[in-house]
This record gives structure tokens, sequence and C-alpha cells, in this order.
């Protein structure tokens, strides 16, 4: 009857060992379970995808260079009379250009000459492409910024690499901080 019993230790480990893979699949399960958010960026990506290809298929005929030269006169006349709302939509469009870094920047900003006087056109442009790549460095940092610290965490290479990466990038602000202050 005692043979049959496992031993006080033995019975021990085998419900610590238990409990431990047990909590490790609820720490996994959970996981998946709260995060929403991975969700919730993919699908705003895929749909941020969809829109600029539905845009382009629907009015990529329009942003060509002869295009642009037969319509100048509309835009100027539309333009001059709505100043505020067609600045309002170029910086916006402007905007989306540069912060999803899509081809076709440097023919907007040649848009901008052809719809508005200067220099508000290069005033236009200039702002189109600042708050752009302001709003372009939000995006980095936060939507990809999450896939990339997974790739990073998931692959000691990488981590590896990134960690060089930050090295050199701290010692060229160090740099550039040396170098400003002697020209100062």
């Amino acid at each position: 009857m005692e043979a049959d019993a496992p031993a006080v230790g033995e019975h021990t480990h085998r419900r610590r060992r238990s409990s431990l893979l047990s909590t490790a699949d609820d720490q996994a399960a959970a996981q998946e379970a709260v995060d929403p958010r991975k969700k919730l960026k993919r699908l705003v990506g895929g749909a941020t995808v969809l829109l600029i290809v539905c845009c382009y298929l629907r009015w990529g005929h329009l942003l060509t260079i002869d295009a642009l030269q037969e319509n100048q006169k509309w835009l100027r006349h539309f333009s001059a009379d709505a100043p505020l709302s067609s600045a309002a939509i170029f910086i916006t469009l402007m905007m989306g250009i540069v912060a999803l870094s899509l081809p076709g920047s440097t023919l907007f900003c040649f848009v901008s000459g052809l719809a508005f006087p200067q220099p508000f056109a290069c005033v236009l442009a200039w702002l189109g492409f600042s708050f752009g790549s302001g709003l372009c460095y939000i995006l980095v940092q936060t939507v990809l910024g999450d896939y990339f610290r997974g790739k990073l965490a998931a692959s000691e290479k990488m981590s590896h690499y990134y960690g060089l990466f930050r090295g050199c990038a701290r010692a060229s602000q160090i740099s550039a901080l040396q170098l400003s202050a002697l020209l100062l």
C-alpha cells in the first residue's frame, strides 16, 4: 500500500510543475485576449492602404503633368474664390502624402505653384511638409514602433544591431552638439 503512494517530494514537484505550465498557458491566453489594440492597428493600417489605392484608381489620372496644365485656370480660380478652404485642403493632402511616405510629394509641391500665387504657395508647401513629417514621426513611433519592437524582442540578432545603431545615433548626436557649440 505504501509502495503505490508517491513520495512526498515527488508529489510536490508534480504539482509545482503542472501549476507552472498552467500559469504559462494562462498568461499566453490572457495576452492574446487583452491585446485588441493590435487588431485595431492592423485594421486601421489595412483601411488606410485600401483608401489610398481606391483614391489613386479614382483620381490618379488628374495627377499627370498634362492634366495639371489643363486644369491650372480652374485651380487658380478655386484658390482665389475660397483661399482659406483651398489652403486647408492643400495642407491636409500634403500632410497625408508626406506622413504616409507616399510618392508624389514633389509633384504636389509643384501643384502648389499652379494653384496659389507666390510666396503663398511656398508657405503652404512648407507647412504641409513640416506638419506631414511630424505626423510621420508620430506614426512611426506609435503604430510601426510597436510592430518593430516586437520583432526586436523576438530576435537576438536584431536586438544586437539595434543596440549598435543606438550607439551610433548617440555618438552622432553628441558630435552634432559639439559641432554646434564650436560654431556658436
